[in-house]
Formats: C-alpha cells, sequence, structure tokens
C-alpha cells in the first residue's frame, strides 16, 4: 500500500487521537521521498463553481492567529493562480488540468486554516507565498527543502537563491522551475533553495530586488537556513540580478554564482557614461553592478558564460570579468567554448561549479568599501550612514584594520554609524581612527540599524513602500478617471498585481498619511489635489 507524506486534518486529527501519533512521526521522519500527491481533476463547470466559493473567502479578512499567516499567504497564491488560469487562459485538458490542482491546494490549505493547525512540513519543491504591503499583494516564491531535513529538522541548511531568465511570457502561473542539475545538487548536497517571482520581467531591480529579499527573509523565518551560507545564483537576466544585488548588500552573502549575464548598462547599449544627465546616470548608477564593483571586492564570485552565446554575447561578461576582476582578483570564470546560452541549463552539472558552491562562507573581511548612489542602500557589514551630502553623487566608505586601530574614510557623507556590538570580537575594542573630518557616531548596543531616510525619489522609490491611489470622488472630469485607469493597468502590467486604489471619500487625512499617495488631476478638478499642494512646501505654478 502506499502512503502520502502529507496527511490531511481529519486523518491528523485520528492519529492523534487514536494513539497512533508514533506512525506520524515515523512517516515525517522519513528520509525517503514522498511519492508525489494525486490531485482531482474537475470539469470546467466545477472548477468554476470552487473557484467561486474560494474568490469569495480569499476576500474576507486574515485569520487572527500569527501561526496561520504563512498557511493565509499560501492559500491567497493558489486562489490567485486559479483565478489567472480561468481567466487569461483559453478551456483545454491541460489548462482544467492545472487549474484543478491550483484548487485542490487552495481547499487543502484553506482545510488546515479552519482547523486552527498549521499545514504540516513538508520536504521536497513547494510553491509558497507572503504578504506584500506595498500594494497589498500576495506575491509567491518557489522553494525546495531536501528531504535528509526530515531527519534533522533543526540542521540549518545552506541555500541557494536562484534568480530566473527573463521571458515575455511570465506570469504567475507559468515562471516557476528549478533545473534538474540543480536539484540533485541541492539533494546531494542538502541545500535548500528559493526563487522568488520578483515580479516577472523587472530586471530585478526595484521591486523585484525588494521580492528577492523578502523571499529571503521568509525562507529564513519558515525553515532553518545558514546565514552564513547563502549563495545568490542567477541565469540570464537572473545573473544580471546577481550583479545588482550582490553590489547592493555584499554583506548577506555567502557567494555570487551568475550565469550568461551583463552587468553594465553603458556597455551594453554602448553609451558615453559622460553623454547622460546626471538624473539618467544616478538612475544607472544605482542599479548596475558594474558601477558599484568596489562593493564586490571580498565576496567569492563564480561566472559562467557560454562563447557561442548568441543571446547576450560573451564579450557581455568578460567585460565584467575584467571590471570586477581590478578589485576581486579571485574571481573565477569558465568560459564554455563550445557553449550557447543555455549553459544555464547546464550550469549545476559541473564539478568545479559545485565545489565552489559547497566551500562558500560569508566572513567578515579586515578591510573592505562600499558605495552608494542612493540613500536606500546605507549599510554594509557593520557601519551605516545617514548623512548624506548630496542626493545623486555617491558616498563612499572605506574600512582598513591596522594593527592598533581601525581606520575609516569617506566621501559624500558626513558621518558614519559604527555598530560595535556587530563587529567581529577580534576588533570590538580597538580604537576607531575617522581620517578627514569625518564624525564617528557609536548607536547604542542592540540598537537595531536604523531603515534608510525617507524617501528623496525617484518615484519609484514611492513604490517600495505602501501606496495607495486615490479615486477622485468628483466624476465629472473623465480625464482624471482614464489617469487613474492607465495608472492601475501599467502597475499591473509591470508587477503582475494590482494597486491599491482607495475612494477620496473613504480616505480620511489620518488614513492617507500611513502611505505615499498617487493623485490624479490639477487642483481646478480635484480638490484633494488643491489640499495637498496648499499644505505642501512645494510651490506648482
Amino acid at each position: 500500500m502506499k502512503m502520502l507524506l502529507y496527511i490531511p486534518v481529519s486523518l491528523r486529527r485520528l492519529l492523534l487521537t487514536s494513539g497512533a501519533l508514533a506512525l506520524a512521526s515515523a512517516l515525517s521522519c522519513s528520509s525517503k521521498p514522498p511519492p508525489p500527491p494525486v490531485y482531482p481533476k474537475f470539469s470546467a463547470k466545477e472548477a468554476a463553481a470552487k473557484l467561486q466559493k474560494l474568490h469569495a473567502r480569499s476576500v474576507k479578512p486574515a485569520p487572527k492567529s500569527p501561526a496561520l499567516a504563512n498557511d493565509w499567504a499560501n492559500f491567497q497564491v493558489h486562489v490567485n493562480k486559479a483565478r489567472y488560469l480561468h481567466r487569461a487562459y483559453q478551456p483545454s485538458e491541460y489548462m482544467l488540468e492545472v487549474l484543478s490542482r491550483e484548487l485542490a491546494k487552495a481547499e487543502t490549505t484553506l482545510e488546515s486554516i479552519d482547523s486552527g493547525q498549521p499545514t504540516p512540513f513538508v520536504t521536497g519543491e513547494k510553491e509558497e507565498g507572503y504578504y506584500c504591503d506595498n500594494d497589498g499583494s500576495f506575491q509567491p516564491f518557489l522553494r525546495y527543502i531536501p528531504h535528509g531535513a526530515r531527519k534533522r529538522p533543526n540542521k540549518k541548511h545552506p541555500m541557494i537563491v536562484f534568480l530566473h531568465g527573463y521571458s515575455p511570457w511570465l506570469n504567475v502561473v507559468n515562471w516557476a522551475y528549478f533545473s534538474t542539475s540543480l536539484v540533485e545538487f541541492a539533494e546531494s548536497e542538502q541545500f535548500c533553495l528559493v526563487a522568488p517571482f520578483a515580479r516577472s520581467n523587472t530586471d530585478f531591480q526595484g521591486i523585484g530586488e525588494q521580492d528577492v529579499m523578502n523571499a529571503i527573509e521568509q525562507m529564513e523565518q519558515r525553515y532553518s537556513i545558514d546565514p552564513d551560507r547563502i549563495i545568490l545564483a542567477g541565469y540570464s537576466m537572473g545573473g544580471m540580478g546577481v550583479w545588482t544585488i550582490g553590489a547592493h548588500y555584499p554583506d548577506r552573502f555567502a557567494g555570487l554564482f551568475v550565469v550568461s549575464a551583463r552587468g553594465d548598462y553603458y556597455f551594453w547599449h554602448s553609451t558615453d557614461r559622460a553623454s547622460m544627465p546626471l538624473y539618467k546616470r544616478v538612475l544607472v548608477d544605482t542599479d548596475f553592478g558594474y558601477s558599484l564593483r568596489p562593493n564586490l571586492r571580498n565576496i567569492p564570485i563564480f561566472c559562467l558564460h557560454g562563447a557561442l552565446d548568441m543571446v547576450i554575447p560573451v564579450e557581455e561578461m568578460r567585460h565584467m570579468v575584467a571590471a570586477v576582476r581590478q578589485v576581486n582578483p579571485k574571481l573565477k570564470y569558465v568560459e564554455d567554448p563550445e557553449g550557447y546560452h543555455s549553459v544555464g541549463y547546464r550550469a549545476f552539472d559541473r564539478e568545479d561549479a559545485r565545489k565552489w558552491l559547497v566551500k562558500c562562507r560569508r566572513t567578515t573581511p579586515r578591510d573592505f568599501d562600499y558605495m552608494t548612489h542612493h540613500p536606500r542602500y546605507n549599510r554594509c557589514h557593520w557601519i551605516s550612514m545617514d548623512s548624506f551630502k548630496r542626493v545623486g553623487l555617491p558616498a563612499t566608505v572605506s574600512v582598513r584594520e591596522e594593527k592598533d586601530a581601525v581606520r575609516i574614510s569617506a566621501t559624500g557623507i558626513s558621518s558614519v554609524n559604527v555598530h560595535r556590538d556587530m563587529m567581529p570580537k577580534r576588533i570590538r575594542k580597538t580604537p576607531i581612527v575617522a581620517e578627514d573630518g569625518l564624525n564617528i557616531v557609536y548607536p547604542a548596543p542592540g540598537r537595531k540599524i536604523p531603515s534608510p531616510p525617507a524617501p528623496v525619489g525617484p518615484v519609484k522609490e514611492a513604490f517600495l513602500s505602501p501606496f495607495v491611489a486615490v479615486v477622485p470622488a468628483d466624476t465629472t472630469d473623465k480625464s482624471n478617471q482614464e489617469l487613474l485607469s492607465r495608472f492601475a493597468k501599467d502597475w499591473y502590467r509591470f508587477t503582475k498585481a494590482w494597486p491599491r486604489v482607495v475612494h477620496e471619500k473613504m480616505m480620511p487625512p489620518d488614513r492617507l498619511a500611513r502611505y505615499n499617495v498617487f493623485l490624479f488631476g490639477n487642483p481646478e478638478t480635484n480638490p484633494l489635489v488643491k489640499r495637498t499642494i496648499d499644505a505642501s512646501p512645494i510651490d506648482v505654478t
């Protein structure tokens, strides 16, 4: 008789009440992978009825129990996928099979929520979700937990964060995958895996980057992850994301694994940086790894590219490798002389790559440099910054350990916060020497590093924290309604989620203060716009 690892709520109650707890324990501790679950297949009429019922439940308030928060997010992800399948795909045998699977997963998760008992831990591949407060959506991520984790559930596991490539047809239904070689490596070496959706094709910048960091945080909260062995890996567009995110957060990762990718906007577009206006340079320099090369000085990096790649020419990788090696000569680069763009699918088959991944460990270097082109990225290792002299010009910090002192110099900022309790023990009591009149501030021990300063632009920064689009109360001016409609559709096209939209009469001033607010129209046609401008330090003429 075959038996699934997953035990439904009704059976789990029977096991617990009939003295069969030992059986449940034995099932959960087995190191063998469970057989794949068999899902029912619904007719088009049955699927539509079930979807309507699940949709009605999804718009009700979330359960109050924090223990069920993950299940609620997972439930929302399955319902959202089912909605999209039903709305965007033509009915077919395969479409009904996939739709039935998502409906069955949603119903099973809802059963756990209604019972008050969180879904039991399962290994292997599973799509999960979390609540994203910026637009009030539920975002998916794909995770893999090695089956050996059932034997030692509290053991800290290394993790690979895999960033997917670009595809014009990516949506919430067909985006998630782990290559066979990556799963085999994860199982062999007991690695966890996570693939963030990153709002589809965002280049893993802005809202896409935020989704990656959120997915990492979710994995650390839900599973036993070793924070010193988190490796950021990516293929094609995902590889470009690795250059960017790795340079923004060099202290978060044990290594960067870059496959078939570019990383320099100016080289990519054959553009002279000096010919671009300052505001455009800031946009580019903030979000491309090439402009942040000093930050990559200490982190282990493995790069792979096919010499015959016709999608991203190998010259793109050679250019990045040569530039980064000037600050990080230990960077490892492998060029497959017969490889095309598809080398990414075989990247984790390589023995040299596997050995490199297993060896990666996060460390705090004795000397490091950190550059930022935007106040959002204001911390690295045990220092943080909050006194930027001018937006648009980079800020840099250099830290050097000497025999009897730690020397810190900086440009573009007037002071540096040194978090003593976060420093390596070897230098926690070592005197700090500031150069060129730099002010050193010592926050109280145990104090959390402050969030970045208030948003200063560009406007995309306003979308990275809770925002709301307000429907004007006056409906006589159709142009305002059209602007709002276009705003919502543009956000959906870019992020695959609808923005938070609220009617003006439902948004009193105290509630508006919680959000970055997008208004439509002008003072003559929208009273809320007039009140906002009258209270603003900015004159609009």
